[in-house]
């Protein structure tokens, strides 16, 4: 049951976003709205931690799959 480890080591999307807005002295809102490399940032976050595909962030941010990519 390998894939199970997987599933368990990922933090929510919404406990990554609520970090990152701590940090960046922000709302998530803020976060999600932002440009440059809070945005990028956030992005390889969201996908590293988070667990989301390029798809999902790029559903997200409201960006292009290349962006994201």
């Amino acid at each position: 049951m390998p894939d199970i480890g997987k599933i368990h080591r990922y933090l929510s999307r919404d406990a990554v976003l609520t970090q990152l807005a701590k940090t960046f002295d922000r709302d998530a809102a803020g976060i999600i709205t932002s440009s440059g490399y809070i945005r990028q940032i956030a992005m390889t976050v969201l996908y590293k931690y988070a667990g989301l595909n390029n798809r999902e962030i790029e559903e997200l941010f409201i960006t292009d799959y290349s962006s994201v990519s």
